[in-house]
C-alpha cells in the first residue's frame, strides 16, 4: 500500500524473474508488428484482464506497440480499451518509458490539464478560518508585494470565510483534528470510535449521521459501494476506462491496496470531478493507512492554477494581513511539482475572472501531501495513471498560512503563496483522554461529523 507490494505486483515480478525471451501470444505479436487490422479483430474477444497481462517474455502488448512506434495500436489500446499502463516489463520500464518518439509519448498524456480546472471555484477548494478583528495584531512580518490593494483588507470578508470568534477556537480546530487522526490510524482507536454510540450520548442523539461517519472509516465494503455508485452514475460501460475503474475498485476491495484507489482518482473520467465533491470514501481509506504511504510523503513546492474573482482575491489579501487566519483545504487537491504544468493554462479571457497560481510550500515532510509520481531514488513507481504529471495530492484538512501575494505583469497572473502549517502529532494515549474528560467527547464527535470531507 504505497510502499508495499500487493499480490498482483508480486506475481508480475515473479513472471519477470522467470521470463522467456521470444515467447508470447498471438495478440502480443500483432501489437508488436503493428498489424492494426488483426489487433482490431482480436480485441473484442479478449477479456480485459488478459489485455493487461505480462507475456512469458516479460512484456505486455502495450510495451511492444510503444517501443516499436505503432501509434495507431497504442492509441487503440489506451484510448478505446483503457488498458493498464503502469506495469513494468523485464527491463523495469513502463510502456510510457519505452516510448521512442514524442508522438508515442503524447498518446500517454492527459488530454486535459489536471492542475487547472476552469469550472472549479475557490469556494469548492478552500476555507479561510478567521478571527475577530479586535484579536488581530498588526505585527505581520510577511507583507504582500502588491501594497496598493490594502484599502479593504481591514474589514472581514463575508462570502465564504468561516468566522471563528477567538484564536482559541482556531487552536481547537487543529487540536481535535490531530486527536481524531490519531484515533483513526489506530486499531484500538477505531474500535472505540466504532462503539461510540454505546457510550456517547452525543453519538446516540445523532445516530444517523454518526452511523454513516463510522461506516466510512470502519467498513471497506461501505466505502467501495459509495465509490461504485459514483462510477455507475458517471462512468458508463461505454466509457473506455469503465473496465479499468471496475478492476481497480475490485483490487481495493480484495486487497485494501490504496494504490488502486489513487490510480482510480487519477483516471481521466468524470469520477475525478464527482469524487472531489464527496471524497469521504477515498480520504478515509487514505487516512487509515497514511503511515503506509510514508515513503511518498512530500516536501517542497507544488502548484495549482485557479480562477477567482477580485472579491475572492480580496479575502486572501485579508488573510495575508491577518496572520492568525488559516487556509484549510476542503477536498482533494491535485497539484504538480512542475510549475509550468499548472501555470500553462491558468489564464482566462473572462473579464470577471483573475488568473491565479496557488503555490503550496511544504517546508517539512508532510503526511498530508502525497507524491503520486515515480520516485526514482526510492525505486517507487508512479501510482498516478499519468506518470509524467508529477502529481502531489494534497489531502482535505490540510492547513496553510498565506505568506505572500504577487502579481506578474507580463503573464497578467497572480501568485498566492501558501505555507503548510506543521501540526504536532497526538499520541494515542493523549487522544483517548476524551473518554475521561466527557466534554471532549461531544466536541470531538461534533468536529468530525461537521467536517464531512
Amino acid at each position: 500500500m504505497g510502499n508495499k507490494l500487493d499480490s498482483k505486483t508480486q506475481l508480475q515480478r515473479r513472471k519477470i524473474g522467470h521470463s522467456q525471451e521470444g515467447i508470447a501470444g498471438e495478440f502480443y505479436w500483432a501489437c508488436r508488428n503493428g498489424d492494426i487490422e488483426l489487433v482490431k479483430a482480436m480485441l473484442p474477444y479478449i477479456p480485459y484482464d488478459q489485455l493487461n497481462q505480462l507475456e512469458p517474455n516479460g512484456s505486455t502488448p502495450l510495451h511492444a506497440a510503444s517501443f516499436f512506434c505503432h501509434a495507431d495500436v497504442v492509441r487503440l489500446l489506451l484510448h478505446d480499451y483503457g488498458v493498464q499502463r503502469y506495469y513494468v516489463n523485464r527491463h523495469g520500464l513502463t510502456a510510457y518509458e519505452e516510448a521512442q518518439t514524442e508522438e508515442i509519448k503524447q498518446l500517454f498524456r492527459r488530454p486535459s490539464n489536471r492542475f487547472f480546472d476552469a469550472e472549479e471555484t475557490i469556494e469548492d477548494t478552500f476555507d479561510i478560518l478567521s478571527v475577530k478583528s479586535n484579536e488581530i495584531g498588526n505585527d505581520n512580518s510577511d507583507s504582500a508585494s502588491e501594497d496598493d490593494n490594502e484599502e479593504n483588507t481591514n474589514e472581514t470578508p463575508s462570502a465564504w470565510i468561516e468566522g471563528y470568534r477567538t484564536k482559541e477556537e482556531i487552536k481547537q480546530e487543529k487540536y481535535y483534528y490531530c486527536k481524531g487522526k490519531a484515533l483513526i490510524q489506530s486499531k484500538i482507536g477505531r474500535f472505540i470510535m466504532r462503539n461510540g454510540p454505546k457510550f456517547c450520548s452525543h453519538c446516540r442523539k445523532n445516530k444517523e449521521v454518526m452511523g454513516e461517519f463510522i461506516s466510512y472509516f470502519n467498513d471497506r465494503v461501505f466505502r467501495v459501494n459509495k465509490l461504485q455508485a459514483i462510477i455507475d452514475e458517471h462512468v458508463t460501460p461505454e466509457h473506455p476506462e469503465y473496465n479499468k475503474c471496475k478492476q481497480l475498485l475490485s483490487d481495493y476491495l480484495e486487497q485494501e491496496g490504496v494504490d488502486s484507489l489513487l490510480k482510480l482518482y487519477t483516471l481521466e473520467t468524470e469520477f475525478y470531478k464527482k469524487i472531489k465533491k464527496s471524497c469521504q470514501a477515498i480520504t478515509w481509506s487514505l487516512y487509515i493507512i497514511l503511515p503506509d504511504l510514508k515513503e511518498r510523503y512530500y516536501q517542497g513546492l507544488s502548484y495549482r492554477g485557479l480562477q477567482m474573482t477580485e472579491k475572492d482575491l480580496q479575502e486572501y489579501r485579508w488573510a495575508l494581513k491577518n496572520p492568525d487566519s488559516l487556509i484549510k483545504t476542503k477536498t482533494l487537491s491535485s497539484t504538480s511539482i512542475e510549475r509550468e504544468k499548472a501555470e500553462k493554462f491558468a489564464c482566462t479571457s473572462d473579464p470577471h475572472q483573475l488568473s491565479v497560481l496557488m503555490i503550496f510550500n511544504f517546508p517539512q515532510v508532510s503526511d498530508m501531501a502525497i507524491n503520486l509520481g515515480p520516485i526514482k531514488e526510492k525505486q517507487l513507481p508512479a501510482v498516478s495513471e499519468y506518470e509524467d504529471e508529477k502529481e502531489v495530492l494534497v489531502l482535505p484538512q490540510t492547513f496553510f498560512h498565506v505568506r505572500n501575494i504577487e502579481f506578474d505583469t507580463e503573464k497578467c497572473q497572480y501568485a498566492i503563496y501558501l505555507q503548510n502549517i506543521v501540526l504536532n502529532k497526538s499520541s494515542l494515549i493523549r487522544a483517548l483522554k476524551f473518554m475521561i474528560y466527557r466534554d471532549e467527547e461531544t466536541k470531538l464527535t461534533a468536529y468530525y461529523t461537521q467536517n464531512r470531507f
